[in-house]
């Protein structure tokens, strides 16, 4: 490890008078683009540049481009040549996407995605009842996590030569087969990327086959397992006892024994047929139970497929004495989730799943005694700014496995302040709040326990909870050995402390390069941490940080923020470290 080095900076100033004017004057009303006979507004600045095709070089006519910022967005179609250039643009980082008819989402490849502020997550949020002052909001479903890129528009400029590679998708066709060995119609088809990403969340692709059981699917290149499933009221023929259970490509009921296949950029696999296999269905019972004596009105079991993939969850509702039953289950993997409409903080279900392959009795869901807090939000008083507080979410996060997360969310009244249900626990305390605003520090009965898991306890607790616009930064450069700023690396700073590397955690911190090499991370707790620089970095907001950060402690630049301190440091780029497991967008 060895120190961060500081970036001499320079500050132009003229003396006039007697008093100094720095070089931040108004921008000229127009500035002219040499060898191009026009101007560009002097505040505003201009995007261009070309898409092609990977391997090929060919320019690809009529791409939509999305170049999006902060404050200012516009889509443009490229022309005949591949080419695109935007109107002029408010000052900022934009982000530059391309998509394209039988071409996979692209970027420009100088990837400069701010991680913690400028990545898009698509997936499904259910908010699953309304607990004691606080909603229930669960993230389940399919995620795809999208890196985006950003690009450093100024006062001005022209940026050229923002170019984006697309890759033609492959495309895979086959047929799926009922019990008889004839086509089946409706079946849901689902590519899963066979390499699956660091924070455990896949590609996915979806077809649905046609009345002779013929479908076919479009993906990005890539290695992927086919996984095909039918609706629970599609029966086989030869026994309507039977269920058809999901089956994997050859025609295999485990994951792990299905055969991955290749799909090349602009080529088609044909022929990827198999049956779908049929199996017995099994019962599941059993008791929900609440020690405290809480009445149960408004609570119901489900059984989710631990790859949901469309597949909707079975309802076991309860009776008078919380019993539940199930009568016509497909053995397979399954989450046992709770739903309780009233106070949802007092359920605490297994993260993992559990095989189900023959009847099952007396599976029993006890109630934990929850835990109420009482808590409010104090403005820094080094903080000059203004917030709206009933603007501001507080939310205690229970991390389940991969992309499976539940919060107990809390708005907050004028003064600040809170109460209601949350799990028991080890939770993180999350704040989604306006903009350039952060926890500075969490007091949890008294105890300071910012940067930390919250360890709560059944029964009564009171949170303080402060938040800043005051705090440091780390910004920056990254470099070459010859100091050649180098765009599109990922910059990473965590804890010296490896105790810190948890879930969520404030002290640990992601973005890219842009495309000049510059990086800016603000709202810097002050901390002793490791600076990285490098390529394929998984999103680690989402899973647990700590096999990634072990890849990485080896390469860290050992950098000290104080409070308050604006860092401004160059980082040497490093080689990916073996065995880093790459996030694939």
């Amino acid at each position: 490890m060895t120190d961060a080095r500081l970036l001499p900076i320079a500050v132009v100033a003229i003396v006039i008078g007697g008093l100094a004017v720095t070089s931040a004057q108004q921008a000229p009303e127009q500035v002219r683009v040499p060898g191009m006979g026009r101007t560009i507004p002097g505040d505003l600045g201009i995007v261009e540049g070309q898409v092609v095709e990977a391997g090929t070089g060919r320019p690809i006519a009529g791409a939509r481009v999305d170049v999006r910022g902060p404050s200012d967005q516009v889509y443009v179609n490229t022309d005949q040549s591949g080419r695109y250039e935007t109107r002029p643009l408010t000052p900022g980082a934009y982000t530059v996407s391309v998509t394209a008819p039988d071409y996979a989402t692209a970027f420009y490849d100088g990837r400069a995605a701010s991680m913690s502020g400028q990545s898009s997550i698509d997936g499904s949020v259910t908010i699953s009842g309304q607990g004691t002052g606080a909603p229930r909001i669960t993230l389940t479903g399919n995620v795809e996590i999208r890196s985006s890129t950003t690009v450093d528009i100024g006062p001005g400029s022209l940026l050229s030569n923002i170019d984006v590679v697309m890759q033609a998708t492959g495309r895979l066709s086959g047929r799926i087969l009922d019990d008889r060995g004839r086509g089946l119609a409706g079946a849901y088809i689902q590519l899963i990327a066979a390499q699956a990403s660091g924070v455990l969340i896949p590609r996915i692709a979806y077809a649905r086959s046609e009345t002779d059981g013929t479908y076919r699917v479009t993906a990005a290149p890539g290695d992927y397992i086919v996984r095909a499933y039918a609706d629970k009221q599609v029966r086989p023929s030869r026994d309507a006892a039977l269920a058809y259970a999901e089956t994997f490509f050859p025609g295999v009921r485990e994951q792990d024994d299905a055969q991955a296949i290749r799909l090349d950029s602009g080529v088609e696999q044909y022929d990827v047929d198999f049956a779908l296999l049929s199996t017995h269905t099994v019962r599941v019972s059993g008791i929900v139970v609440d020690p405290a004596g809480t009445d149960l009105e408004g609570v119901t079991v489900s059984l989710r497929p631990r790859l949901s993939g469309g597949m909707t969850a079975l309802e076991l509702p309860l009776n008078d004495r919380g019993e539940f039953e199930g009568r016509d289950v497909v053995p397979g993997m399954y989450f046992v989730n709770v739903t309780d409409q009233r106070r949802q903080a007092r359920w605490r279900t297994s993260r993992e799943p559990i095989e189900i392959a023959e009847d099952i009795s007396g599976l029993e869901i006890r109630a934990s005694g929850a835990a109420s807090i009482v808590g409010r939000i104090v403005k820094d008083p080094r903080s000059a700014g203004r917030i709206n507080l009933t603007q501001t979410v507080i939310s205690f996060v229970n991390r389940g496995e991969g992309a499976s997360t539940s919060m107990s969310a809390f708005n907050l009244e004028e003064d600040g302040s809170f109460h209601g249900d949350v799990a028991t626990g080890a939770l993180t305390l999350m704040l989604m709040g306006p903009q350039g605003w952060t926890t500075r520090a969490v007091r949890l009965d008294g105890v300071d326990v910012f940067g930390d898991p919250l360890e709560i306890t059944p029964g009564a607790h009171e949170i303080e909870i402060v938040v800043t616009d005051h705090l440091g930064s780390a910004s920056g450069l990254v470099m070459d050995r010859r100091g050649t700023p180098l765009g599109g690396f990922d910059v990473v700073l965590f804890p010296q402390d490896e105790t810190r590397w948890h879930f969520a955690s404030p002290l640990i911190r992601q973005t890219r390069s842009s495309q000049n090499g510059r990086f800016e991370l603000p709202l810097l707790p002050p901390g002793d941490y490791l600076a990285v620089a490098t390529k394929g970095v998984p999103f680690l907001m989402i899973g647990d940080p700590a096999p990634t950060l072990r890849r990485l402690q080896s390469i860290g630049t050992r950098l000290k923020v104080g409070d308050g301190e604006q860092k401004t440091i160059s980082i040497r780029a490093s080689p990916t470290p073996e065995g880093l497991v790459r996030f694939t967008p």
